[in-house]
């Protein structure tokens, strides 16, 4: 036996865990934790970096719907546009590919953003708010309902900045102690025109 323990048959004055004195906070409790205050003051410090210039893309939510009633068929309209703020880093974006392809050229490879503000749910980061999607219940998703990131450069300078599309890789990370989250993200096609078009005869 463990000198910690105490051998008197009671197995809650044996283990923490048994005796209630060891518990993890409910989600209720965990907005009160030291972590969860922290949030607000890790995010205005992040956003420092942005209003020195140093945070050279912005990040965006994007949920659209196809007119035909299922994706990738008719019209695709923008439905929702959600900017990450403060304004995360996007990293290794230097590290995608030009690939030529039947279509023509189209770029390739994964990045990976950081510095995404707690205050945000794996939900969000994985689209399913404003449209709810439960991953054990995928019927619940709309036919019609699309979503991606979008990486913009913010820059002053004509022409536009160039519209990179993204998809989420694997399952957003989440580190408390950081107040961030991380996320894998993975190249899309048909990225939208420079002034924002979402018409493939556009791209």
């Amino acid at each position: 036996m463990a000198i910690d323990r105490e051998n008197n048959g009671d197995p809650a004055t044996d283990l923490d865990e048994l005796g209630g004195r060891l518990r993890s906070p409910t989600p209720d409790q965990s907005r009160g934790t030291l972590a969860s205050r922290l949030v607000k003051v890790a995010d205005r410090v992040r956003n420092l970096n942005a209003r020195f210039g140093i945070r050279p893309y912005r990040m965006f939510l994007i949920h659209t719907i196809w007119t035909g009633g299922e994706r990738g068929i008719g019209d695709e309209r923008i439905v929702s546009r959600i900017e990450l703020l403060p304004v995360p880093l996007l990293k290794n974006i230097g590290a995608l590919d030009e690939v030529l392809r039947a279509t023509g050229t189209v770029e390739e490879g994964d990045v990976e953003c950081v510095e995404i503000s707690a205050r945000y749910t794996e939900d969000d980061l994985l689209g399913r708010t404003p449209d709810i999607r439960d991953p054990a219940l995928q019927r619940t998703a709309l036919e019609e309902m699309d979503f991606c990131w979008e990486a913009v450069e913010n820059r002053p300078q004509r022409p536009f900045a160039v519209i990179r599309r993204f998809a989420v890789r694997g399952v957003p990370e989440l580190s408390r102690d950081g107040f961030q989250w991380k996320v894998r993200l993975v190249k899309q096609d048909y990225d939208r025109g420079r002034r924002g078009e979402t018409e493939r005869d556009a791209f």
